[in-house]
């Protein structure tokens, strides 16, 4: 199953999803994957996925892309809290 056909079935709120499938879409060449792994991520709260989507965030800053980076900080915005520690040692690191 592709990474959009995931997608598609996180959106239906289907029990199947295969997470692992987003986690490996981040690093996916096409942006538009990687922007859709990014919104599932979010979608789904996956934790394990706040360090991956930060690395989309910093990557920005050297010329990647927006969109990508976009639906990465509001992923990293809909897993909350458990987000936070991960991006204060960003912050003090920068």
């Amino acid at each position: 199953m592709t990474a959009l056909s995931e997608i598609a079935l996180s959106r239906a709120g289907a029990p199947e999803v295969n997470r692992e499938i987003f986690l490996v879409s981040l690093n996916d060449p096409d942006n538009y994957v990687v922007e859709c792994a990014a919104k599932a991520l979010g979608r789904l709260k996956q934790k394990d996925a706040i360090e991956p989507l930060l690395a989309i965030v910093l990557a920005y800053r050297e010329g990647q892309d927006f969109t990508a980076a976009e639906a990465a900080v509001n992923a990293l915005g809909k897993i909350g809290e458990d987000a936070v520690p991960v991006l204060l040692k960003e912050l003090k690191h920068n």
